[in-house]
């Protein structure tokens, strides 16, 4: 578990503030939808970690 006042830490921080202000127009089961038929990001193409709202 990092420091709480470690570089890694307040990285996590700022990223739960930006995405809790951030709203999102996908519904539960769009996003159900999208976590199944795309393997990975849009953006970097990783497959190797979740798929997450910011990826869409």
């Amino acid at each position: 578990m990092p420091h709480p006042n470690s570089r890694a830490a307040k990285a996590v921080r700022r990223r739960k503030r930006r995405t809790a202000l951030v709203e999102s127009d996908l519904t539960a089961d769009q996003w159900a939808t999208l976590q199944q038929l795309w393997d990975g990001c849009a953006y970097c193409a990783a497959h190797d970690r979740a798929l997450q709202r910011d990826c869409v």
